[in-house]
């Protein structure tokens, strides 16, 4: 009768046990960022798991670095947009990038409620990408739900972090990722996240490293095609029919409504993904969707017009056509690519130059007054693109 009582007292002294240790190794290891513990190079430092949880680790990352700039949009800007460059106004500081890779801007929007809810900001910088414009779905959230939402998903938020915390501790997977963190910590291939919420893209290094820049373009290429291959051309004759138009609008009201200043740009693709879209018959809704997007703009700023700036880093030019790598070539390194849809930081770098004033060679400003010439310089750029070839 006695062993019974030994045996749970046992029992419950390993589940014990085992907890505790789990949660140690969690919170000493923190691969997923969610506990801010101080990192050990070598061991720690490089969390290759944390883009795992994208949204729940940066909403903890937010917690911590209290941010005064704003980094919206999608794997573009995760790995584009530097939060630690150092052409950010001291005053805009600090920065970090709340991107999160795979996602439109139903996600930029929720984040910008999580970094709102933590402190004012700043500036926000949003990257708007003419993919997800393209689904022309009126079975979205109306505009009118979309504040009420907002107070929903604001609600609970503590007792959500402990949850995310305890998740990322007691939990099989979270064990492994730990494990996981501990062996992988190759300083130039490893996958990771900074503490400001940026991704390096070391695993595309790897990449190019064994295969050259030629293969990943193609088969990136070849990706891009078949997803746009789904689109029709569209004439956003009616944005608001479109949820990511919608989306937008109530970030222009949210940025208006807390007198931040808000960057929008379109994305610098490469020229071979610029041609993509005149060979799929989508370059005109892609200009017809800058217009759009600067309608929104100025019917919801209003009167605070003047916070929003928006800036054209599409076009062909000399950044934009880099040249790619013969097949075979796993030497030469491109500078401002890693493929036709994601830039390298150092494209970044002009980005943000031009975004702060430091820089104007890069980009261009645009309004409702400037469009007309942008787009016909931009037009005129892939006429002498092609005559080039």
């Amino acid at each position: 009768m006695s062993r019974a009582p030994n045996y749970l007292t046992i029992m419950a002294g390993t589940v014990g046990a085992l907890t505790i240790a789990a949660l140690a190794l969690g919170v000493a290891v923190d691969p997923y960022r969610m506990f801010g513990t101080p990192v050990l190079e070598g061991w720690t430092a490089l969390k290759p798991r944390a883009a795992r949880y994208g949204v729940s680790v940066k909403t903890h990352l937010l917690e911590r670095v209290l941010p005064r700039t704003l980094l919206l949009g999608n794997s573009r800007v995760e790995v584009g947009l530097d939060p630690d460059n150092p052409d950010w106004p001291a005053a805009d500081r600090p920065v970090f990038n709340a991107a999160i890779a795979g996602h439109d801007l139903y996600t930029s929007m929720r984040m910008l409620d999580e970094a709102l809810a933590v402190r004012s900001l700043q500036r926000i910088v949003l990257g708007l990408d003419y993919q997800d414009f393209l689904s022309d779905s009126a079975d979205a959230v109306a505009p009118e739900e979309v504040e009420d939402d907002a107070r929903l998903y604001n609600h609970g938020r503590s007792f959500r972090l402990w949850k995310d915390r305890l998740s990322s501790t007691l939990s099989i997977d979270g064990v492994l990722d730990s494990i996981s963190t501990l062996l992988d910590q190759s300083p130039r291939t490893t996958a990771t996240m900074t503490a400001a919420g940026f991704n390096p893209l070391h695993e595309y290094r790897a990449f190019v490293e064994r295969d050259g820049y030629y293969t990943l373009f193609a088969r990136k290429q070849a990706e891009y095609l078949s997803q746009y291959g789904q689109f029709s051309p569209q004439s956003f004759s009616d944005p608001m029919r479109n949820p990511n138009f919608r989306y937008l609008a109530h970030i222009i009201d949210v940025a208006v409504k807390h007198d931040c200043d808000l960057v929008l740009f379109f994305y610098p693709y490469h020229s071979r993904y610029l041609d993509m879209l005149n060979q799929l018959g989508l370059w005109p809704g892609f200009k017809m969707w800058k217009r759009s997007v600067l309608d929104i703009v100025d019917k919801h700023a209003g009167r605070f017009r003047d916070l929003v700036h928006v800036f054209d880093f599409s076009g062909y030019n000399a950044v934009t056509m880099e040249r790619i790598p013969v097949q075979g070539d796993i030497q030469t390194e491109m500078r401002y690519y890693w493929e036709p849809g994601h830039f390298k930081s150092a494209l970044g770098d002009l980005m943000i130059a031009r975004i702060v004033g430091k820089d104007m060679s890069f980009g261009y400003v645009v309004t409702n007054e400037t469009i007309d010439s942008v787009l016909s310089a931009i037009d005129a750029g892939r006429t002498r693109s092609f005559d080039l070839r």
